[in-house]
């Protein structure tokens, strides 16, 4: 498929909700790229944070091919056995005694704050304020139910108890 081709369709099917750059990526290798054209890049994206393993590595390929003869994705919802695994790793590496894992770009903003909920029982508004310059987004309200009362006795939206 061509860009022209690949960029028509998406914009009769997709809403567009921010702007993409005309660069149509066939291929990868390591941290490289390439474009319908042949033109070569550096990925410094990752896609987006998402994929920092880099692109076609055969040991990566034979794990990934392994793995999806047998699970492909469980909720933690669920218990599985590799996420406590993944845990200690983690909390050896950091020196830290837990892992928090998240189903969600929103899920991490708002963890200080719930912990910090959590172990005193007191909203902290710079908490809040950091969340909100660095998630846009009035995150704050991920800690109250659907009808906009406390998740915790007592607690009120400017976080005065």
């Amino acid at each position: 498929m061509s860009l022209a081709s690949v960029s028509r369709m998406e914009a009769e099917l997709l809403l567009s909700t921010y702007e993409r750059q005309p660069i149509l990526f066939v291929r990868g290798r390591g941290v490289h790229l390439w474009d319908s054209e042949g033109k070569r890049y550096l990925d410094f994206l990752s896609g987006i944070g998402v994929n920092a393993l880099g692109h076609n590595h055969p040991a990566i390929q034979t794990t990934i091919k392994r793995q999806a003869g047998r699970l492909i994705h469980i909720s933690n919802l669920f218990f599985h056995e590799y996420q406590a695994e993944l845990a200690r790793l983690l909390t050896e590496m950091s020196g830290l005694d837990r892992a928090f894992f998240c189903n969600s770009g929103t899920d991490p903003p708002p963890a200080p704050m719930k912990t910090n909920l959590a172990w005193t029982s007191r909203f902290c508004p710079l908490f809040s304020s950091l969340i909100r310059t660095l998630h846009r987004s009035p995150s704050r309200s991920q800690i109250f139910t659907q009808d906009g009362a406390p998740m915790k006795p007592g607690l009120s939206e400017s976080g005065s108890i």
